[in-house]
């Protein structure tokens, strides 16, 4: 049976509590990094040829003390690699009772406790960086990278209306988008995906505090509009993965709007200094922002992944993804 007997359920979630409880207490007093052996991990999952069942008990305790030995350990207080902290203890309770309920938000009515979540966390942020009450709209992501993927298609469906069913090859010029040349990879993936290639990327010097200079953008976008090019999309970056700049976001936002452009706010790392006042000032502009990236799996010690996309134009996602059945 998929859920097992109710014995060896009450068991089993025991034994996960055990593990996660002693994780938590005694994860400083171990090393930081892992064993790099691929040899060494491979030879330990070959007694899982899935040809016979398992105990569960004994399933559970391979992967937890696999995972202490073969991985980075992010809960770790000298851990400073990339940015996802110690994840907060209700975050580890969501993550189990989300597994346990299942919920199916892509349908409302499937699951709209859930999804009124979602819209009421949403609302909540976008309140946090600036928009007005009542015309925010956003959904959560995977994390960043999805997120500016999404805003990408945002922008060329409010540049272009007919994007959605047409594609690049009708929209009568080449469309280009302006990011800082410390702006995050994901951008030049999403020109891929979207099928308007990393030629179509912009990217834009920066000064010597790390961040997009705004003198070079302008003259960008003057060099692609007499060009015959199409300017419609401009990124500010609050929190850069190399140096944690933070771009002029209101500068930018105000050259995005005089080209007609989308303008977005990747805020992924950056984007909770919206919760302390003393920092808020640093994000001064993004609330005219298009759009905005938010990633709750750092600053906000949610567990992986959790990023989010916002947006003040509550029906440029329904323009965007929805399609007729």
């Amino acid at each position: 049976m998929l859920l097992l007997d109710a014995p060896v359920r009450e068991r089993l979630w025991r034994r996960l509590a055990e593990i996660a409880e002693d994780y938590i207490e005694h994860v400083a007093g171990g090393r930081v990094s892992p064993e790099l052996s691929v040899e060494t991990i491979r030879a330990l999952l070959e007694r899982y040829d899935f040809r016979a069942p398992q105990d569960p008990l004994e399933a559970l305790d391979f992967a937890a003390s696999s995972l202490k030995r073969f991985q980075t350990h992010t809960p770790h207080p000298r851990y400073f690699g990339l940015f996802n902290p110690a994840p907060a203890t209700m975050g580890i309770a969501a993550d189990f009772l989300v597994a346990a309920f299942n919920p199916q938000i892509a349908a409302w009515s499937h699951s709209p406790f859930a999804a009124e979540v979602e819209n009421h966390l949403c609302r909540a942020f976008g309140a946090k960086f600036g928009y007005p009450p009542g015309e925010t709209d956003g959904v959560f992501c995977s994390g960043g990278a999805e997120a500016n993927h999404t805003a990408m298609l945002a922008a060329l469906t409010s540049r272009f209306p007919e994007f959605a069913e047409r594609g690049v090859r009708e929209l009568g010029g080449q469309p280009v988008l302006y990011i800082s040349r410390e702006a995050h990879h994901s951008f030049l993936k999403a020109a891929r995906l979207c099928g308007l290639g990393t030629g179509a990327v912009r990217e834009i010097p920066v000064d010597n505090r790390w961040a997009m200079d705004t003198d070079e953008l302008q003259i960008e976008i003057s060099r692609d509009i007499s060009a015959g090019n199409i300017p419609f999309l401009v990124v500010a970056t609050a929190g850069t993965t190399n140096s944690g700049a933070v771009d002029p976001i209101a500068g930018i936002g105000e050259i995005a709007r005089s080209a007609g452009a989308w303008f977005h706010v990747d805020a992924a790392w950056g984007g909770a200094a919206m919760l302390e006042p003393s920092l808020r000032g640093m994000l001064e502009g993004t609330g005219q922002a298009d759009s905005i990236t938010f990633d709750a799996h750092k600053w906000l010690s949610a567990p992986m992944g959790a990023g989010v996309f916002l947006t003040r134009h509550p029906d440029i996602l329904t323009r965007t993804f929805r399609v007729h059945t």
